[in-house]
Protein backbone atom coordinates (compact mmCIF):
# COMPACT_ATOMS: atom_id res chain seq x y z
CA UNK A 1 0.00 0.00 0.00
CA UNK A 2 1.50 3.18 -1.40
CA UNK A 3 1.79 5.89 1.50
CA UNK A 4 -0.22 9.44 0.88
CA UNK A 5 2.29 12.17 0.60
CA UNK A 6 1.07 15.38 2.66
CA UNK A 7 0.00 18.22 0.50
CA UNK A 8 2.84 20.75 0.05
CA UNK A 9 1.69 24.22 1.05
CA UNK A 10 1.40 26.77 -2.11
CA UNK A 11 3.80 29.51 -1.87
CA UNK A 12 1.13 32.17 -1.54
CA UNK A 13 2.58 35.54 -2.66
CA UNK A 14 6.19 34.93 -3.88
CA UNK A 15 5.56 37.83 -6.76
CA UNK A 16 4.30 40.02 -3.84
CA UNK A 17 7.45 39.59 -1.17
CA UNK A 18 9.91 40.47 -4.40
CA UNK A 19 8.28 43.54 -4.95
CA UNK A 20 8.30 44.60 -0.98
CA UNK A 21 11.74 43.74 -1.02
CA UNK A 22 12.90 45.50 -4.02
CA UNK A 23 10.49 48.51 -3.15
CA UNK A 24 12.04 48.47 0.41
CA UNK A 25 15.79 48.40 -1.80
CA UNK A 26 14.80 51.23 -3.90
CA UNK A 27 13.88 53.50 -0.46
CA UNK A 28 9.88 53.14 -1.09
CA UNK A 29 7.89 52.51 2.55
CA UNK A 30 4.96 51.18 0.39
CA UNK A 31 3.63 50.18 -3.30
CA UNK A 32 1.21 53.10 -3.59
CA UNK A 33 4.11 55.22 -2.69
CA UNK A 34 5.78 53.77 -5.88
CA UNK A 35 3.04 54.46 -7.86
CA UNK A 36 2.72 58.01 -7.08
CA UNK A 37 6.29 58.25 -7.68
CA UNK A 38 7.88 60.40 -10.75
CA UNK A 39 10.09 57.13 -11.37
CA UNK A 40 6.81 54.99 -12.55
CA UNK A 41 5.40 57.80 -14.18
CA UNK A 42 7.93 58.23 -16.35
CA UNK A 43 7.89 54.33 -16.83
CA UNK A 44 4.27 53.82 -17.06
CA UNK A 45 4.31 56.35 -19.84
CA UNK A 46 6.95 54.81 -21.89
CA UNK A 47 4.81 51.66 -21.93
CA UNK A 48 1.89 53.34 -23.11
CA UNK A 49 3.80 54.75 -25.78
CA UNK A 50 5.24 51.22 -26.96
CA UNK A 51 1.72 50.22 -26.87
CA UNK A 52 0.07 52.98 -28.32
CA UNK A 53 -2.26 53.40 -25.08
CA UNK A 54 -3.82 49.86 -25.85
CA UNK A 55 -4.36 47.26 -23.44
CA UNK A 56 -2.73 44.57 -25.23
CA UNK A 57 -4.79 41.99 -23.58
CA UNK A 58 -8.91 43.16 -25.38
CA UNK A 59 -7.41 45.75 -27.37
CA UNK A 60 -9.08 48.71 -25.86
CA UNK A 61 -7.65 52.23 -24.66
CA UNK A 62 -5.08 51.08 -21.95
CA UNK A 63 -5.31 52.83 -18.53
CA UNK A 64 -3.05 50.70 -15.88
CA UNK A 65 -0.35 48.69 -16.33
CA UNK A 66 0.22 45.26 -15.40
CA UNK A 67 3.82 43.91 -14.25
CA UNK A 68 4.21 40.46 -15.01
CA UNK A 69 7.64 40.40 -12.68
CA UNK A 70 8.47 42.50 -9.76
CA UNK A 71 12.39 42.09 -10.41
CA UNK A 72 14.72 44.91 -9.90
CA UNK A 73 15.53 46.03 -13.57
CA UNK A 74 11.41 46.13 -14.27
CA UNK A 75 10.55 48.08 -10.97
CA UNK A 76 13.49 50.39 -12.02
CA UNK A 77 12.23 51.15 -15.59
CA UNK A 78 15.94 49.47 -16.81
CA UNK A 79 13.70 47.05 -18.79
CA UNK A 80 9.99 47.76 -19.99
CA UNK A 81 9.68 44.04 -21.17
CA UNK A 82 7.66 42.67 -18.41
CA UNK A 83 5.05 45.43 -17.79
CA UNK A 84 2.10 45.09 -20.44
CA UNK A 85 -0.69 47.96 -21.12
CA UNK A 86 -4.08 47.12 -20.03
CA UNK A 87 -7.80 48.80 -19.67
CA UNK A 88 -8.72 48.41 -15.94
CA UNK A 89 -11.17 45.11 -16.41
CA UNK A 90 -8.42 43.02 -18.04
CA UNK A 91 -6.12 44.26 -15.46
CA UNK A 92 -8.16 43.13 -13.01
CA UNK A 93 -9.04 39.85 -13.93
CA UNK A 94 -5.23 39.31 -14.55
CA UNK A 95 -4.73 39.85 -10.88
CA UNK A 96 -7.59 38.88 -9.25
CA UNK A 97 -9.43 35.46 -9.17
CA UNK A 98 -13.17 35.30 -7.64
CA UNK A 99 -12.74 38.83 -6.09
CA UNK A 100 -9.51 37.59 -4.35
CA UNK A 101 -5.72 37.99 -5.08
CA UNK A 102 -4.23 35.31 -6.95
CA UNK A 103 -1.31 34.17 -5.41
CA UNK A 104 0.92 33.33 -8.15
CA UNK A 105 0.17 36.26 -10.77
CA UNK A 106 2.45 34.39 -13.32
CA UNK A 107 0.16 31.69 -13.59
CA UNK A 108 -2.21 33.64 -15.89
CA UNK A 109 0.66 35.15 -17.82
CA UNK A 110 0.15 32.38 -20.37
CA UNK A 111 -2.12 34.01 -22.07
CA UNK A 112 -1.73 37.21 -22.12
CA UNK A 113 1.56 36.59 -23.71
CA UNK A 114 -0.25 34.91 -26.79
CA UNK A 115 -2.46 38.02 -26.87
CA UNK A 116 0.63 40.16 -26.60
CA UNK A 117 2.35 37.88 -29.42
CA UNK A 118 -0.77 38.39 -31.90
CA UNK A 119 -0.51 41.96 -30.98
CA UNK A 120 2.89 42.16 -32.11
CA UNK A 121 2.10 40.47 -34.95
CA UNK A 122 -0.78 42.78 -35.88
CA UNK A 123 1.06 46.28 -35.18
CA UNK A 124 4.02 44.74 -37.36
CA UNK A 125 1.93 44.19 -40.01
CA UNK A 126 -0.12 47.44 -40.00
CA UNK A 127 3.08 48.89 -39.79
CA UNK A 128 4.03 47.29 -43.21
CA UNK A 129 1.06 48.52 -44.49
CA UNK A 130 1.38 52.09 -43.21
CA UNK A 131 4.23 51.43 -45.17
CA UNK A 132 2.91 50.66 -48.81
CA UNK A 133 0.35 53.11 -48.29
CA UNK A 134 2.70 55.80 -47.53
CA UNK A 135 4.74 54.50 -50.94
CA UNK A 136 2.02 53.89 -53.00
CA UNK A 137 0.43 57.77 -52.51
CA UNK A 138 4.14 59.29 -52.87
CA UNK A 139 4.11 56.95 -56.25
CA UNK A 140 0.99 58.78 -57.17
Amino acid sequence: MKKKRPKKKKRAGKPYKTRARNLKRMGFTSYREYLESELWAGIRQRVFTRDNHECLMCGREATQVHHKRYNMDTMKGVTIDHLVSSCGGCHYRVEFKNGKRRARIYNVNAATESRIDNHERTSALHDELDRQMAAAIAAD
